[in-house]
This record gives structure tokens, sequence and C-alpha cells, in this order.
């Protein structure tokens, strides 16, 4: 199991290191649209979903440029302008795995920040949620998802800790493995050194 207690990690060597599609983010800060200031304009916003169904968790493998090669994720993405994290992490969820929630049923559960160079790069928010139908019906406009699966929580923390990005990585395996809600992560990246806290 990925150890996610505070330390630091070298990352696995990739092509781009300092390229990441997802993020991850700060917990205080409220579930609506934020200003765009010109923070915002380096900041990325991100939720992602652990939705559960009959005991089980979905999963998704996907592909990205900056991975040396395709792991399994909790549906996530990006947050778009105007929408508030919860939107924002249905809509991934919808789009990643067909899988169907309400805003409004969401539970977030954790929430993570990413500093480089001094500077809060990201920020994310992420919600647990049981849905009603199991049906798988991907829809991803990026084109990342290769598969979508419901697994066991035990194969999921599994999974999940192969991930060579531990601000997606260790959050979803701490709350997977021990069930505490609340956790508001910070992850600072030296280089290509991680060091996080909680």
């Amino acid at each position: 199991m990925l150890d996610v207690t505070p330390r630091q990690r070298r990352l696995p060597p990739r092509r781009h290191p300092r390229s990441f599609t997802h993020g991850s983010t700060v917990g205080p800060i409220p579930d609506t649209p934020l200003p765009e200031p010109a923070i915002l304009a380096r900041m990325q916003r991100y939720a992602g979903v652990i939705a559960r169904y009959d005991g089980m968790v979905a999963v998704v493998r996907e592909r990205y440029e900056a991975w040396d090669a395709p792991y399994w994720n909790l549906p996530s993405g990006a947050v778009e302008d105007g929408e508030t994290p919860a939107d924002g992490a249905v809509r991934e969820l919808r789009e990643e795995s067909g899988l169907v929630a309400a805003a409004g049923d969401l539970e977030l559960v954790w929430t993570t920040r990413t500093t480089a160079d001094g500077h809060v790069t990201s920020r994310s928010w992420n919600y647990v949620v049981d849905v009603s139908d199991p049906a798988f019906a991907v829809d991803d406009p990026d084109g990342s998802v290769m598969e979508v699966r419901w697994v066991p929580v035990e194969d999921a923390v599994r999974l999940l800790s192969k991930m060579p990005y531990p601000p997606i990585a260790v959050p979803a395996v701490d709350y997977l493995a021990y069930g505490i809600r609340g956790r508001d992560w910070g992850f600072t990246l030296y280089g290509e050194t991680w060091s996080w806290d909680q």
C-alpha cells in the first residue's frame, strides 16, 4: 500500500515532469465559483468523485502524455469557468464513466492544494457519492479514458497506489483505506520531488 504519511517522494521518470493534467487542492475554499483574478490565471481547479455502488468503487483507466503509461484513477478533471467544484465533479463523473449524480448528493471528503516555485498551482475538491444506476457509458471529450470498471475498495486502493502523481494518489488511498473525512492536503513540488502534509 502507498505510504500516506507526510514525507517526500521522488517521481518516476517521465517525458514532461512539470506538465500535469490533473491536480489537487485546498479545503476551506467554498464550493462556489471563484472570482477570476490574476492568480486564477496560474491556478487550476479540479474535482474528483469516489462513486460507490453495492460496496464497489468506480475507477477509470486513463492515459496522459505526462505519465509513462496508462494508470487507474478516480473520475476527475478540471472545473470549468462558471462551475462550482461540485458541478464540475458531477460533469466529470458523467463524461468519464456515464454515472449520474446530483451535485446536492455529493459529500466533500477531502481537498488538496499543490504548490510549485512558491505559488499555489492547483486546488481540488474530492467527493463521495452513492449512485443508483451502475451502468457505464463513457463520453470523454478529452479521449483519455480507456476503460471504466467497478472494483472492490481494496482493489481500488491497490490500483490507485500505483499512480505516479501523489496529489491524486495519496489522498485517494488514504480516504479509501481509512475513511477519514475533512483532510486538507498540501503538496509541494521541489524539482521532481514531492512532499506533503495534511
